[in-house]
């Protein structure tokens, strides 16, 4: 295992470990210029794991969220506690979903971005297509938010194996 620490433009600074093949692995954390924490993040193999935690310039907790092997709702926050991002992330099988929603800085008018086994895909309708090829549904109304039915669906998600091609 190896740490890296790189300086970015405005005086960021990010610190992490990777694994012997070079994949996050471990603790990743990014400080604010001032040298106050920014982000702290697990990573089990090249996979977010476990707690996140996003903090103000100040120092204040602003956002929380855990993941479950790269399976779960990542949130990312203005400075203000306002949520800037919003991803909900899933395998289906052994290749990445994902259902992104990017904020203004009043937490309105999302841009919406979706990504099927690692590809984009232009709308929600044609996400949903996909996911309903697969015999799977999404948590209905609000409870897409909700970190445990999500965990539920990422879990049924993960476990499925695609019906072989009738010749």
């Amino acid at each position: 295992m190896s740490t890296w620490r790189i300086e970015l433009e405005g005086g960021l600074v990010r610190e992490g470990t990777m694994n012997n093949r070079g994949t996050p692995h471990g603790f990743f954390r990014e400080w604010f210029p001032n040298g106050q924490l920014r982000l702290e993040h697990q990573y089990d193999n090249g996979e977010l794991h476990g707690i996140c935690r996003q903090f103000a310039s100040d120092g204040k907790l602003i956002g929380e969220f855990t993941m479950d092997h790269g399976d779960g709702i990542c949130l990312e926050y203005y400075d203000s506690a306002i949520l800037k991002m919003r991803l909900r992330q899933f395998h289906l099988g052994d290749k990445y979903c994902d259902m992104m929603e990017i904020f203004d800085i009043y937490g309105k008018h999302p841009i919406r971005a979706y990504t099927w086994k690692g590809h984009p895909v232009r709308t929600k309708k044609r996400f949903l297509k996909l996911l309903g090829e697969c015999q799977l549904v999404l948590p209905p109304g609000d409870s897409i938010n909700d970190p445990v039915a999500w965990a539920r669906f990422a879990k049924e998600a993960r476990a499925f194996v695609p019906k072989a091609k009738k010749k």
